[in-house]
């Protein structure tokens, strides 16, 4: 999968207004770790109630994790790649070890 390069040009964009809002890079990284835990705590009490709503917050907490690391210089597509790989590895070993038991 590739996320467009116009998605993380929008990203980008999304960035810069919030680094002239918040006054930097590390006051924007602040800003996004805090609402990534407010997004998270409100996705749980959305889903519990079933809230459709959930998903719409859960592509604000994809927005603020993307923005994260393209304030970084990572590579969204090659994270993505990464972190994919790392997930089917992990869940393919917890269900071997389960099989096991």
């Amino acid at each position: 999968m590739n996320i467009s390069e116009e998605a993380v040009d929008r990203i980008r964009k999304i960035n810069k207004i919030g680094i002239e809002l918040e006054g930097g890079k590390e006051e924007r990284m602040l800003y996004d770790l805090g609402s990534i835990k407010k997004h998270a705590e409100e996705i749980n009490k959305l889903f519990s109630r079933d809230d459709e709503h959930w998903a719409l917050e859960t592509g604000d907490l994809m927005i603020h994790c993307m923005r994260m690391l393209l304030l970084h210089d990572f590579d969204l597509n090659s994270m993505f790649d990464k972190c994919c790989d790392r997930f089917e590895e992990k869940i393919s070993k917890k269900l071997e070890e389960r099989s096991q038991k």
